[in-house]
């Protein structure tokens, strides 16, 4: 079990670690603009 951990380590780690990899995540306007206004109030 160990090895199978270490064997997906070290054939994924360079991914966590490579720039402009991640996409900026979908943010759906409507909900923020609802909660911006409650706090308002």
């Amino acid at each position: 079990m160990i090895h199978q951990w270490k064997r997906a380590l070290l054939e994924g780690a360079s991914g966590v670690f490579e720039r402009g990899s991640r996409k900026k995540p979908v943010i759906d306007e409507e909900p923020v603009r609802e909660l911006h206004a409650k706090i308002g109030d």
